[in-house]
């Protein structure tokens, strides 16, 4: 069940609307505070201690870069553009669908 939900995520994402950059904002932003939770949790415990942290930072700093990346404002200009675009061929395929019939 979760593999269908992170597969319709990045299928919803692909398509860049603002609605889907801040909800992936924000559950990489719920995943990245889990992940320091569950570090800060298990970390103290293990034997060792930097082998144990090492998966944690590293999904972490990638985690933080993506929320950068999605929050930058050029993304958010490309964003824009690339949705205004898109919505624009598709209402020229419905009206050329319209005038020369669905042939």
């Amino acid at each position: 069940m979760i593999g269908i939900l992170v597969i319709w995520h990045l299928f919803r994402l692909i398509q860049l609307k603002s609605f889907n950059r801040w909800f992936t904002i924000l559950f990489l932003s719920y995943v990245t505070v889990v992940l320091v939770w569950n570090a800060v949790i298990l970390v103290p415990q293990a034997n060792n201690q930097l082998r144990t942290a090492i998966p944690f930072i590293t999904f972490g700093v990638i985690n933080l870069m993506c929320i950068w990346y999605f929050m930058r404002r050029s993304f958010r200009d490309f964003s824009v553009k690339f949705v205004a675009e898109s919505e624009a061929e598709k209402r020229l395929r419905d009206m050329q669908k319209k005038i020369y019939g669905d042939s």
